[in-house]
């Protein structure tokens, strides 16, 4: 498990991950973190139930933008 969050980790530069735990067997520190590593989010589906608002929600996150290390250079400009 460790192997998987370290691998996400090393590549969280360049890739958002955004995991879900299928069952109740799932792993909830794996999906967690896994997710968290990534600058992403889980989702915990337990049944059938809801799963296609849960894929959705999933999808519409995954389809916005992410910032990260944003900078602004605000110089002043003085017209006289």
């Amino acid at each position: 498990m460790i192997e998987c969050i370290d691998t996400v980790r090393k590549n969280a530069h360049t890739t958002r991950v955004f995991t879900f735990g299928i069952g109740s067997d799932a792993s909830k520190q794996l999906v967690r973190g896994m997710a968290q590593a990534g600058e992403g989010q889980f989702e915990l589906i337990k049944d059938t139930f809801n799963m296609e608002e849960k894929v959705l929600r999933q999808l519409n996150r995954a389809l916005k933008p992410a910032l990260t290390d944003v900078s602004w250079i605000i110089r002043k400009i003085i017209v006289m």
